[in-house]
């Protein structure tokens, strides 16, 4: 999820530069950033490196909702994109990098128990938990005439961590993550990687460094692992 972010950030940047002073244009693709991705979002503030064709977003914080006690889903000290200039109108909008240094992903699996049969249902602030139940129904998105593809050449993490919280059972804290390097990610016909195969690869990474068996079975059927 933090990966479309980060590029819907960079899209609402480039488009607004000529129009808006750097306070006014980061008011406003935070406001409109926010209606994508439906949370709070908080972004210290935006560099532009026109010299190096960079635009560089300084600690980004992304909120829980108040369902959550993690205050937090997602912070990143720094996000460098690197954008294809010449795409950003086009169908297909490029970016050479897209580099996130000390990315931190605060995941959190809540269970609820109906009382009519004692079944628990769990659910996560990444909405992914309710999709391994029965009674999902995913969501219809109304087509679009032309919709707008992404393609990122390459992804990189530096020193990626994860804080981790299941109920009222377990809880990991400052987990480090395995940095990556992902070539090749996004929603278009050129991408060799989707960016929920991505987000299913940190899982993946998350899930072999949790030590307690027990609750790697849960994750296994949760997100299907």
């Amino acid at each position: 999820m933090f990966f479309r972010v980060a590029s819907y950030i960079t899209i609402l940047l480039i488009l607004n530069i000529i129009l808006f002073h750097n306070f006014f244009l980061k008011k406003f693709f935070v406001f409109s950033l926010q209606k994508i991705a439906e949370k709070k979002i908080f972004i210290e503030n935006v560099d532009l490196n026109l010299e190096r064709k960079l635009i560089i977003l300084n600690n980004v914080k992304i909120y829980n909702s108040e369902d959550f006690s993690y205050k937090y889903f997602f912070t990143c000290k720094k996000i460098i994109v690197m954008p294809k200039f010449n795409t950003i109108l086009k169908n297909l909008v490029e970016f050479q990098n897209l580099t996130f240094y000390q990315p931190t992903i605060f995941l959190e699996i809540e269970s609820q128990l109906i009382d009519d049969n004692k079944v628990s249902v769990n659910k996560d602030n990444i909405e992914q938990a309710e999709k391994s139940l029965p009674s999902y129904e995913p969501k219809i998105y109304p087509k679009k005439k032309n919709d707008q593809n992404i393609l990122i050449k390459k992804i990189i993490t530096y020193e990626p961590k994860v804080y981790f919280k299941y109920a009222n059972i377990y809880k990991i804290e400052n987990l480090d993550l395995t940095e990556m390097e992902i070539s090749n990610v996004g929603n278009s016909e050129e991408s060799s990687q989707h960016f929920k195969d991505v987000f299913k690869l940190i899982l993946l990474d998350f899930y072999f460094k949790i030590p307690n068996f027990e609750i790697k079975k849960d994750l296994k059927k949760i997100y299907k692992l």
